[in-house]
C-alpha cells in the first residue's frame, strides 16, 4: 500500500475507511522543534514548525478542511499567507491535540483576517488575538467552532492608539484696505465700503475611534477573559482667533454744483473684523463587539465597551477691530454734507466645544 502522503485526494474515503497510518487525511502533526522528516497524515513524521505545516496543508490541500494535530505544547502562531489562505478559503482549520494530553498553544495571531473558520478540538491557547481592526466600522472575526476548546484570553477589541482629530490653526493678523473714495462731481459719488479682515481659528478636526471585531462562538469551550472594547477618541481643539482690523471706509465725494443745493456724498462704510475662535472637533468612541455564542460557551469575565468619545475644546476668541467709516463730502450751493458712514462690525467669539459621542457598548447574546 502507498505511503499516505503520496495519495491524492482522491484516496480520502478509502483512507479514512481502510486506515493507512491510522486513517489520517489532510492532516499535519506537529511537534515544536522536532527536525526529522515530514509528512503529511503520519503521526510518525511531524512538522516542527506550524508555518511549514499550515504551507504544506495549504497548498496540498487548497479550499479543503485541514487539521492540524498537537503532539506537545506549542509556543507562538504567527499570521502568514498560508494561514490565511486556509482560514478563509472555504475550508476550515481545526487544531486539536492527540490522545496523549490536552497541550496548549501560547500564542495564536490570527492577523487581521475577517470571516474565518477556526476550530478549536480538546485544546487550550493561552492568548488567541485578531490584530488592529484598523477601522471605525466593526468587521467579522468570523467563527471559532470549539470541542471542549479552553482560551485564555480572546482579543477582539480595536486596538492601536486612541483616535485623536488635529487642532485647527490659528487666526494670523489681517487688516482690511481702505474703501474707495467718492469722487467729486455733480453729484457727487458716495465712498466705498472698507475691506472685511478675519482671522478666525480653525474648526478641530473629528476623530473616530477603531471598534472591536464581532465574532461567533459555536459548540463549546471556556474562554476566561473576552477583551472586544472599542478605542477612546478625542476631537482636534479649535484654533485661536488672531487679530483682525477692517478696512477704514472711503470719504464721501464733494459736490461740484453751481447751480443749486446739492448735499456732499456719503462715506463709505467700515469693514467688519472677525477674530472668532474655532469649534472643537467631534470625538466618536469605536463600538464594542458583538459576540454571538452557543449555551456550550462560558466566558467567564469580558470587557466588550464602547470607546469614550471627547470633544475638542473651543479655541479662544482673538482681536477685532471694525473699521472706521468714512467722512461725508462737502455740499455745495448751501448743501449738506453727507454723512458719516458707520464703523464695521467687531466679533470675537470663543469657538464651541466639539459633540462627544460614546461608542455603543458591545453584546453577547447566547442562542
Amino acid at each position: 500500500m502507498p505511503s499516505a502522503s503520496s495519495l491524492s485526494l482522491n484516496n480520502v474515503a478509502f483512507l479514512g475507511a481502510a486506515g493507512g497510518t491510522g486513517g489520517y487525511v489532510r492532516t499535519a502533526f506537529l511537534l515544536e522543534g522536532y527536525s526529522g522528516s515530514s509528512a503529511l497524515n503520519d503521526p510518525d513524521s511531524p512538522y516542527g514548525g506550524f508555518d511549514l505545516a499550515i504551507g504544506t496543508l495549504a497548498s496540498t490541500y487548497p479550499n479543503e478542511d485541514v487539521t492540524i494535530i498537537l503532539q506537545a505544547n506549542y509556543g507562538t502562531i504567527y499570521p502568514s499567507i498560508p494561514l490565511t489562505t486556509v482560514l478563509t478559503g472555504g475550508g476550515s482549520l481545526t487544531v486539536k491535540s492527540d490522545d496523549s494530553g490536552l497541550w496548549t498553544v501560547t500564542t495564536f495571531d490570527i492577523g487581521n483576517v475577517e470571516n474565518v473558520d477556526l476550530r478549536l478540538d480538546d485544546v487550550a491557547v493561552t492568548t488567541l488575538s485578531w490584530d488592529n481592526n484598523g477601522t471605525t466600522t466593526s468587521r467579522n472575526a468570523g467563527i471559532i467552532t470549539g470541542t471542549s476548546a479552553l482560551i485564555g484570553t480572546l482579543n477582539i477589541n480595536g486596538q492601536g492608539p486612541p483616535g485623536t482629530g488635529a487642532s485647527g490653526s490659528n487666526g494670523g493678523s489681517f487688516t482690511g484696505s481702505s474703501g474707495f473714495n467718492g469722487s467729486d462731481g455733480s453729484p457727487p459719488s458716495a465712498g466705498g465700503t472698507g475691506e472685511e479682515a478675519v482671522a478666525n481659528g480653525g474648526n478641530g478636526n473629528s476623530a473616530l475611534g477603531n471598534s472591536a471585531w464581532s465574532i461567533t462562538l459555536l459548540g463549546s469551550g471556556t474562554v476566561t477573559q473576552l477583551n472586544g472594547y472599542g478605542i477612546d477618541a478625542t476631537g482636534g481643539d479649535g484654533g485661536s482667533g488672531g487679530t483682525a482690523m477692517g478696512g477704514n471706509g472711503g470719504s464721501g465725494g464733494n459736490s461740484t454744483s453751481t447751480e443749486y443745493p446739492e448735499n456732499g456724498a456719503d462715506g463709505g462704510r467700515g469693514g467688519d473684523a472677525s477674530a472668532n475662535g474655532g469649534d472643537g472637533g467631534t470625538g466618536t468612541g469605536g463600538n464594542g463587539a458583538q459576540i454571538i455564542k452557543t449555551t456550550g460557551w462560558v466566558i467567564a469575565a469580558s470587557n466588550i465597551a464602547g470607546g469614550e468619545g471627547t470633544g475638542g475644546s473651543g479655541g479662544t476668541g482673538g482681536i477685532a477691530n471694525g473699521g472706521s467709516g468714512g467722512s461725508g463730502g462737502w455740499g455745495a450751493m448751501g448743501g449738506s454734507s453727507g454723512n458719516y458712514g458707520s464703523n464695521g462690525s467687531q466679533s470675537t467669539y470663543s469657538g464651541g466645544a466639539g459633540a462627544s459621542i460614546n461608542g455603543t457598548a458591545g453584546t453577547i447574546t447566547t442562542i
